[in-house]
């Protein structure tokens, strides 16, 4: 399972991945995380009815600099990334 969550220390968003036993930090400084899935018939949703139709993975993420760049008045640099990962294995 993946969540964005707030460390109560730093004020800062990461992304937390929890396999039910360790929750462990993947990235600091996440403003957003999506996942959607693209199926067989070529659709995409990010709430899959059969999880046997998912082909492709699409990971929107976005994230913000630790430091305030001087020349944006203070404010963090943000940056995107979107990929699209195929499934693995699909016919087993």
């Amino acid at each position: 399972t993946y969540s964005v969550t707030v460390d109560a220390g730093t004020g800062r968003s990461r992304l937390i991945r929890n396999d039910g036993t360790v929750q462990s930090i993947i990235v600091d400084g996440v403003v957003d995380f999506q996942l959607s899935y693209i199926l067989d018939d070529g659709s995409e949703t990010t709430a899959p009815a059969d999880l046997s139709e998912i082909r492709r993975v699409r990971i929107d993420l976005t994230g913000e600099t630790i430091r305030e760049a001087a020349r944006l008045v203070g404010q963090q640099i943000s940056r995107e990334i979107t990929t699209i990962v195929p499934v693995k294995n699909i016919r087993l």
